[in-house]
C-alpha cells in the first residue's frame, strides 16, 4: 500500500506548510512602522479626495441653562487613548490630555498629521482606559528596565497578532495570570506604576473639568476576557473627583462581586462610583446571568447589587452607542434577578456584598 504511505507524506507536508503559513501571519506586523511607512499614508491621504464624503459643518458648543424637567446631553463613557496595549499597538498615539482637547471641541493632529475634530462637541466625557495596562508606559520609558522587559516594550512599538493573543491567552486563565516580564518579575513595582498611570488618568480628569460646559468624570475599564473572543468588560466611573488611590483591574478582582466588594472598600466619604457593562453579545450570557464569571451562584441580597452597581447597560452595534437603564432589559433572557427591575435607590439598601469565608 504505497500510495497509503504518500498520502500520509502529502499530508504531513500540508500540515507543515499551512502551520508555517499561519506562524508567519500571526507573527508579521500589525501595521507597517518607520519613516517610509509613515510617509507612503501621507501620500496616500494626499491623493483623497476629501469632498467625495458629506462633511457636516462643525457646530460650537451650546450651553443649556438649568432645567427643573431635565435637559439632554451628549457624551462619551468609553473611550480609549494610547494607555490602553491594545489601543496602543493597534496605532493610536493620542493621549488622554488630546482625548479630552478632542470631545470638548478642540482640534488635534494624528499621526499622519490629519487634522481630527468632532462636528459637535461633547457636553462630558470620560477616558477608560484598561486598568489592567495600567503602568506599561511608566515600566518602558524606567531606566532600571531589563533586558528582557526591553525587549517585551520593543515588541508594542513593532506588534504582532502573537503579541496580542499571547496578552490576551493569560487574562481569560482562572485567575487570570499577569505577565510581570516589564516589571521585572516584581508585583510590587508593577503596583507602583499602575497607581502611576490611575493618578495621570485622575489629573488630567480635573483639570479639563469645567463644570457647565464640559464634564469630565475620572474612570477606567475593568477588562477580563473571555474565550472565543468574548469579553465581560466594565466601565468604572467615579462621580467626582474624590477616588480611590488605584484602580481595581482584573488582577486585582475575579469577578464582578470581587470588584464592587473592593470598590466599596476603597471608595469612602464623597466617593461614589457606578459601573457599566458593556458589548453584552459578547459575554456568552453572563451580562445577564444569575451567576459570576466563575459559575458562582448569586444570592438574592448579592444579586441586588447587579442594578445598584450597574445602573447603566451600554448597548453596541457597528460603533454607535446607548447607555440604557438596567431595568429595560429585565424581560431578557437568562435574567433572573427580580430586584433589577426596582429603583436603583432600593437596591443599594438590599445589595450586600458577602465576604469570602
Amino acid at each position: 500500500m504505497r500510495w497509503i504511505g504518500i498520502l500520509g507524506v502529502v499530508l504531513v507536508i500540508v500540515a507543515g506548510v499551512a502551520y508555517w503559513q499561519y506562524q508567519v501571519r500571526i507573527n508579521a506586523p500589525l501595521r507597517a512602522s518607520g519613516p517610509e511607512a509613515v510617509a507612503a499614508l501621507k501620500a496616500e491621504i494626499a491623493g483623497q479626495n476629501e469632498d467625495a464624503i458629506y462633511q457636516p459643518q462643525r457646530r460650537p458648543l451650546q450651553e443649556q441653562s438649568r432645567n427643573p424637567l431635565k435637559n439632554v446631553y451628549f457624551g462619551d463613557l468609553h473611550i480609549h487613548t494610547s494607555l490602553s496595549f491594545d489601543s496602543y499597538i493597534f496605532g493610536n498615539r493620542l493621549d488622554p490630555e488630546a482625548a479630552y482637547k478632542i470631545a470638548r471641541g478642540d482640534e488635534a493632529a494624528i499621526a499622519t498629521g490629519e487634522i481630527v475634530s468632532l462636528t459637535r462637541p461633547l457636553d462630558f466625557a470620560a477616558i477608560t482606559d484598561h486598568a489592567e495596562g495600567f503602568g506599561l508606559h511608566e515600566a518602558c520609558a524606567s531606566d532600571e528596565q531589563t533586558p528582557e522587559g526591553t525587549e517585551l516594550c520593543k515588541e508594542f512599538d513593532e506588534p504582532s497578532i502573537a503579541l496580542f493573543l499571547r496578552l490576551r491567552e493569560g487574562g481569560e486563565k482562572r485567575p487570570p495570570e499577569r505577565d510581570l516580564t516589564m516589571f521585572g518579575d516584581d508585583p510590587g513595582r508593577a503596583t507602583r506604576m499602575s497607581a502611576m498611570t490611575w493618578q495621570q488618568v485622575r489629573e488630567v480628569a480635573d483639570r479639563y473639568n469645567d463644570p457647565g460646559r464640559f464634564s469630565t468624570f475620572a474612570g477606567y475599564e475593568y477588562s477580563p476576557p473571555l474565550a472565543d473572543t468574548g469579553k465581560h468588560h466594565r466601565n468604572v466611573i467615579f462621580k467626582s473627583s474624590v477616588t480611590p488611590d488605584a484602580a481595581i483591574s482584573m488582577y486585582h478582582a475575579d469577578s464582578e462581586i470581587d470588584l464592587w466588594r473592593k470598590l466599596e472598600a476603597t471608595c469612602q466619604g464623597e466617593c461614589e462610583f457606578l459601573t457599566i457593562p458593556h458589548n453584552p453579545n459578547k459575554s456568552w450570557g453572563l451580562a445577564f446571568a444569575s451567576e459570576t464569571i466563575d459559575g458562582v451562584p448569586m444570592s438574592r441580597k448579592t444579586g441586588a447589587c447587579v442594578p445598584a452597581r450597574n445602573p447603566l447597560l451600554k448597548c453596541s452595534r457597528s460603533k454607535v452607542t446607548l447607555n440604557v437603564p438596567l431595568p429595560l432589559v429585565r424581560a431578557m433572557k437568562n435574567v433572573a434577578l427580580s430586584s433589577s427591575s426596582r429603583p436603583v435607590t432600593q437596591a443599594r439598601k438590599r445589595c450586600v456584598l458577602h465576604r469570602r469565608q
